[in-house]
């Protein structure tokens, strides 16, 4: 297919954003609890601790739930199975929203992060199918841009939803957006059939698949460096002294992740590869700059912008794997969601564990150390995971 081939194709706008609004609200109901932390406690008569535990709890069952679950469910129709997952986050939002037991509450917390298993590879599988090969990216990138900007917006949108509304009934609006989604998805969404017995490559043989293993452990390396020192940005502002503190800070940090997405959806499909290195690159170079730099003013928000801007390209790797991985990308896009989330949960791990010892300050360079073993991960994943361009008879 040539580039102008590619263009001409009209992407399915309208099923591509009701899929980013859904990876909008999946994200926000795990991030709500860590946004609305006191209102949770008193309410519950819970520590902080304790209401971090809900969100602990939801990520560490994303990571276990995908990959079985997703296997598990290869046969049923995907739009069956994606307006099923939808109506679960409304039941568990709903129970979380009426509740006054912590034990029920943190129940309905781990289903929800079960949902978010199953979620996240689905709807990167079904983006997938809704367009071309040629494509891929554009729509991944529109699909999963929810995802990465409620991981920038999502503490700020939490804490704002919960001085407005309070708790419950923030939780009470999720269970509401994910009904009014299920509804839109059976009257809209196209459907897709399962995988036919006859059709299903065997697990074993998904993770050896050519480009695979290469792309999954880039993914794991980049937010794990990722999160190392996002989790800990507070500290960071307030030992660098920023102007406007954090809310200004992740402000700043989220408007970049707008524009990283919006970038890498112009550029993936073409620049797989060139997206997927600069963004390491931009981070590297913004974490020297933080480290070098960091207390010059204005330096830092320029540095943060660009920062997000890094982050919010991270649809490069749910494109890699759903170009190479073809008719086992839902499992394939399971793996790499079990790896995103153990990188989430690392980064918090090591970086906590670092700061034990020494300086926020010393994170951006170990930041910069990781970024360096992603970036020689994809440069040497020409041939299968992040291939060089190659250039057809009419010269594309």
């Amino acid at each position: 297919m040539t580039h102008t081939t590619r263009m001409k194709e009209k992407l399915p706008l309208l099923p591509l954003l009701s899929l980013s609004v859904a990876a909008f609200s999946t994200n926000l109901t795990e991030l709500l609890p860590a946004g609305v932390m006191s209102q949770m406690g008193a309410d519950l008569g819970e520590s902080p601790a304790r209401i971090g535990l809900m969100v602990s709890a939801y990520a560490i069952a994303t990571s276990i739930a995908a990959l079985p679950i997703i296997t598990l469910t290869r046969s049923v129709p995907r739009k069956s199975l994606l307006q099923m997952v939808l109506f679960g986050f409304a039941i568990v939002n709903v129970v979380t929203a009426i509740s006054s037991n912590f034990t029920l509450t943190i129940i309905a917390r781990i289903f929800g992060g079960v949902l978010a298993g199953v979620m996240w590879p689905l709807m990167a599988g079904y983006a997938a199918r809704l367009v071309t090969k040629e494509n891929i990216g554009r729509a991944v990138a529109i699909a999963l841009g929810g995802s990465t900007l409620s991981l920038a917006l999502g503490l700020p949108l939490g804490s704002l939803l919960g001085s407005l509304l309070g708790w419950r009934a923030s939780f009470g609006l999720l269970s509401l957006i994910a009904l009014l989604l299920t509804v839109w998805i059976a009257w809209k969404m196209p459907s897709f059939p399962g995988e036919r017995a006859d059709e299903r490559i065997p697990l074993a043989k998904v993770f050896v698949i050519s480009g695979i293993p290469l792309i999954v452990m880039a993914n794991f390396t980049t937010m794990l460096a990722h999160y190392m020192l996002y989790t800990y940005i507070e500290p960071l502002i307030e030992t660098l002294h920023i102007y406007g503190g954090t809310s200004v800070a992740l402000l700043i940090f989220g408007i970049g992740a707008v524009a990283g997405v919006l970038l890498t959806g112009k550029f993936v499909d073409r620049y797989l590869r060139l997206s997927a290195l600069t963004s390491i690159v931009l981070t590297i170079l913004v974490m020297l700059i933080i480290s070098l730099f960091g207390t010059i003013p204005g330096v830092i928000h320029i540095a943060l912008f660009l920062w997000g801007t890094a982050f919010g390209c991270s649809p490069v790797f749910q494109t890699a794997i759903n170009k190479v991985a073809d008719k086992a990308r839902d499992v394939a896009s399971s793996i790499l969601t079990t790896m995103y989330n153990a990188g989430i949960f690392g980064g918090a791990l090591l970086g906590g564990i670092i700061l034990d010892e020494a300086n926020i300050l010393t994170l951006p360079w170990i930041v910069a150390i990781l970024m360096g073993v992603s970036f020689v991960l994809i440069y040497s994943g020409h041939r299968t995971a992040f291939p060089r361009i190659r250039r057809d008879k009419q010269g594309l």
